[in-house]
């Protein structure tokens, strides 16, 4: 992974200083009289995505996304921009980030901190009660955040609890957000995205990157509420892209291949569940809705996982089969995804403030697989992180015994999944049925192969 960013590309960060400056004001929507808030982890240092709620009347409402404008910093051709398109994407490790961006602008100029000017790339979208989408305005844009909340603190203002500092205005503003939210999650399972809903594992380590703890996230409704904000905001910039045939980079994933959702059919029946080989999205979705109350949930939300392909980048647009969108692209974090800034820069070109010439197809043609690979790799190293420091924790718990179930069966053995920590181990000889709730022995661990060695509790 590459750590320090090479001195041309360091420099040119730092040569904008630490604060907007004035020229860049011209011509943007001035945004400081809405409510603007980030919602984001507790610990999380860079902040590309806000939101606001304007109440339009009629049962109307304007949703605003106002994301860091990264591209007035990072120019076409720029060593900054060789850098970030080099790295494609942040790398986010249990105990540290390698950035794409330097420092000085991914944690300091292009992060929304409170009551600090932003420039910002803004999408305002009309919506009614129901979640349907009545029209949408792009526009360059200058917010003031006025509070960065947890994902925690609004999960309490949702639930109706007190939290500290939150005006009225802001407190009904998201309110009406959670309402809004399960509208359009419940139009966008209607019209056939998927809602994969599996807890998190995190390793918690100290100050000197020793791993301490394995916590637990669950998807709180604050997540799902930035989820479907910024899901909403990527279609409506992708739709503004294709109809001003403004070439770009899209996300788009294909529909599975038929012979995998066979086998999903038939690994299914192992697991007791006698259901239809899924044809399309609904089938895959009626398949999740029952993972959610079965006792063998989490394997066969696994085996759905495994029957889908991988999203990626490409030039030409196309679906997105997982969340049932005609068109998609990353607009939302160009802080940390190269991607969005090609976005962000094709969406200036359409709004007639382009920078230099617009990206070649040629170009983009290179550009597509090679964001789509260097986020692989940056999920790999994400996985082999947590993996070596998990089995670091699993070291110290050599003879305990856990509840595992069995997500994969071989010649060999078995694969399962241990209860309470989200890794996984191997079991040889193991023969059983795929979903087996089962009890294994820590027998050791390799942190430097990220394994724990498992076998059969007697």
């Amino acid at each position: 992974l590459p750590e320090a960013f090479p001195y041309e590309a360091e420099a040119e960060a730092k040569s904008f200083g630490t604060a907007v400056p004035r020229e860049a004001l011209a011509g943007r929507m001035t945004l400081f009289h809405l409510p603007v808030c980030t919602i984001d982890g507790a610990d999380a240092k860079d902040f590309d995505d806000a939101v606001s709620l304007e109440a339009l009347g009629g049962g109307r409402w304007k949703l605003g996304v106002h994301i860091a404008d990264v591209s007035y910093y990072v120019r076409p051709g720029g060593a900054l921009d060789k850098e970030a398109y080099r790295r494609a994407t942040s790398v986010y490790l249990p105990d540290r980030v390698v950035p794409m961006l330097p420092h000085a602008l991914s944690d300091n100029l292009c992060s929304l901190m409170p009551d600090v000017e932003r420039l910002t790339m803004s999408t305002f979208v009309t919506l009614d009660e129901q979640g349907r989408v009545h029209g949408t305005e792009e526009a360059e844009t200058v917010i003031r955040s006025c509070r960065r909340f947890t994902y925690e603190e609004v999960d309490q203002v949702l639930a109706g609890q007190h939290v500290a500092n939150v005006p009225d205005a802001l407190r009904s503003a998201v309110l009406e957000m959670g309402r809004l939210q399960l509208a359009l999650t419940a139009a966008r399972i209607a019209r056939g995205a998927l809602d994969f809903d599996m807890p998190e594992y995190r390793v918690v380590t100290d100050a000197r990157g020793v791993p301490t703890n394995l916590e637990r996230r669950d998807r709180l409704a604050s997540h799902r509420l930035i989820e479907e904000f910024m899901i909403l905001a990527n279609e409506a910039v992708a739709r503004r892209l294709i109809g001003a045939r403004r070439p770009a980079l899209h996300r788009i994933h294909p529909v599975p291949d038929p012979q995998k959702l066979e086998m999903l059919g038939r690994d299914l029946a192992k697991l007791g569940v006698r259901v239809q080989a899924p044809k399309d999205a609904r089938g895959l979705q009626s398949i999740l809705k029952l993972a959610q109350r079965h006792p063998s949930g989490d394997a066969i939300t696994v085996l759905c996982v495994r029957s889908l392909k991988q999203a990626q980048y490409s030039h030409t647009p196309a679906p997105h089969y997982g969340l049932a969108s005609k068109a998609y692209c990353h607009f939302t974090s160009p802080i940390r995804r190269y991607p969005d800034l090609v976005v962000h820069r094709a969406l200036r070109h359409v709004l007639g403030k382009g920078v230099g010439a617009p990206p070649a197809p040629g170009w983009l043609a290179t550009a597509g697989p090679h964001c789509s690979e260097r986020e692989r790799l940056a999920a790999e190293a994400e996985r082999s992180a947590v993996n070596a420091l998990r089995a670091e924790l699993m070291a110290k718990r050599v003879g305990e015994v856990l509840d595992a179930v069995v997500t994969r069966v071989e010649s060999y053995g078995a694969f399962v999944e241990l209860a309470g920590t989200g890794g996984s181990g191997l079991v040889r000889g193991l023969r059983a049925q795929l979903g087996a709730r089962v009890r294994v022995l820590i027998e050791g661990a390799d942190p430097d192969q990220g394994r724990v060695a498992l076998r059969l509790a007697r």
